[in-house]
């Protein structure tokens, strides 16, 4: 049989039965006690300069480790379903330590991140409040965005993450770019002109994709967060979250604009999967626009209106908000 554990009172060493017994005895202590109350002592924290290079080392390290944490599961998993391979097997050979050790360290990179984000306003009072965004999605936001005063207007921003547009000229048949070197190499970049640099011919815009021979003028790595940030809005309950009633109300506006599929060649247009893609697309311009906003009222920069918005009276802007808890 089991020996019973016995709670013992650190002030008067008696011998209690359970936790009950226990709690009861101490009010008893804490009762014949003088009221004392300790001076709080001012703590000022100290705040750390952390290099944005490092900030996006350890987002980075973070995905890393949840990537491999994910596989040892499912790894795990697999010789538990398909193989005759008991718990106890897998643990006497170390595999569920690994996993153990994978976990830990994802969680201390996710602290760390937490830890970068203690002393930012555009945390405390706006990014922490929308579902859908964490700890890891905002430590890429800031590492990647560093200081929004380098993006002078939103359309900037959205370039930069590759939801802006491009131009393309109709007689040339090619989109507008610039030379740049790289290291030796001599190469074209996609850049948007309202003028053909070869022609001359007034050019038409087109959204930002990527085009053979030509390097792409945003960042990927900017970009895979933002869409990655857009699929955790639609994750969320429309209920509880503004960004998946933008979603759903941008879906059906799109769904009504392009009622039926269209097949042109291969390609298959306005599938349900396209008009997904449509309108996460829209909700993430909205969002870059209000975290434009938001982040230089917080930093005291100057904020303009959108071209479109301040080109006529047509379009409005939708200001920065906030779920509710």
């Amino acid at each position: 049989m089991k020996s019973k554990l016995m709670w013992i009172c650190h002030i008067c060493e008696t011998e209690l039965e359970n936790t009950r017994a226990y709690k009861h005895h101490m009010i008893k202590h804490k009762k014949n006690r003088p009221l004392t109350r300790k001076p709080k002592k001012n703590v000022v924290k100290e705040k750390t300069d952390v290099p944005y290079a490092i900030v996006r080392a350890q987002f980075i390290l973070h995905n890393d480790l949840q990537k491999r944490r994910l596989a040892s599961q499912n790894r795990i998993n697999s010789l538990l379903r398909k193989y005759d391979v008991t718990e106890e097997q897998v643990t006497s050979a170390g595999l569920s330590n690994v996993f153990t050790d994978l976990m830990n360290l994802e969680k201390e990179a996710k602290n760390r991140l937490l830890k970068f984000l203690e002393d930012k306003p555009l945390w405390e009072t706006y990014l922490q409040h929308i579902r859908g965004i964490g700890p890891i999605t905002a430590g890429g936001l800031f590492s990647h965005i560093e200081d929004i005063g380098r993006f002078d207007n939103i359309s900037k921003l959205l370039e930069y993450a590759g939801y802006g547009m491009n131009s393309y000229c109709k007689k040339c048949k090619t989109p507008t770019s610039v030379t740049i070197t790289v290291g030796k190499t001599k190469m074209k970049r996609l850049k948007p002109m309202d003028f053909c640099p070869k022609c001359k011919k007034k050019t038409e815009p087109i959204i930002q994709k990527k085009t053979a021979g030509y390097a792409s003028n945003w960042s990927e790595k900017f970009r895979q967060i933002v869409w990655t940030i857009g699929k955790s809005f639609v994750y969320q309950k429309a209920d509880k979250s503004g960004y998946k009633r933008l979603y759903n109300l941008l879906k059906e506006v799109e769904r009504t604009k392009h009622p039926e599929k269209i097949k042109v060649g291969k390609k298959i247009l306005y599938s349900d999967g396209h008009i997904h893609n449509m309108a996460i697309r829209k909700v993430m311009k909205i969002f870059l626009s209000n975290l434009w906003i938001k982040w230089r009222e917080l930093e005291g920069l100057e904020v303009t209106a959108p071209y479109i918005v301040a080109r006529d009276g047509q379009h409005t802007l939708i200001q920065p908000f906030v779920d509710e808890k």
